[in-house]
């Protein structure tokens, strides 16, 4: 990852090789970036990663299996995230749970066009 964040390493298939490590970072950057003058402890965050993709979800969530076991497990770093896998729902069960979030969920996975994604791409090409 030499000069560049996370964020910029996305490989072919659409998930980052070390997509393990995005969560740990931003929790990070944002604890860098609080005010700590008057705090005893730092606030909890809760790492939640939603994943969009059409590709099967391979990446392992637990930074800890990642790394080689060559030094005592109490010294190595241990951090997961919750994942929502958009791909995994089927569509009997996103129409069931009538949220805003599994609509959103739902047309994504449609495959049907929606009329905004055909006037952003009229615009793009010119055409708008």
């Amino acid at each position: 990852m030499q000069g560049r964040s996370p964020d910029q390493a996305i490989v072919k298939d659409g998930i980052s090789k070390d997509v393990h490590l995005r969560p740990s970072f931003h929790i990070c950057e944002f604890y860098q970036s609080l005010d700590k003058s008057n705090m005893q402890k730092l606030p909890a965050v809760f790492p939640l990663l939603l994943y969009n993709g059409d590709a099967k979800w391979t990446a392992e969530s637990s930074f800890e299996n990642l790394i080689e076991p060559t030094i005592p497990g109490r010294y190595v770093p241990r951090f997961e995230y919750f994942k929502v896998l958009e791909n995994e729902f089927s569509p009997d069960v996103l129409f069931q749970i009538r949220n805003v979030v599994s609509a959103v969920f739902y047309i994504e996975n449609s495959g049907i066009e929606m009329p905004f994604k055909r006037s952003q791409k009229a615009v793009y090409y010119g055409k708008g």
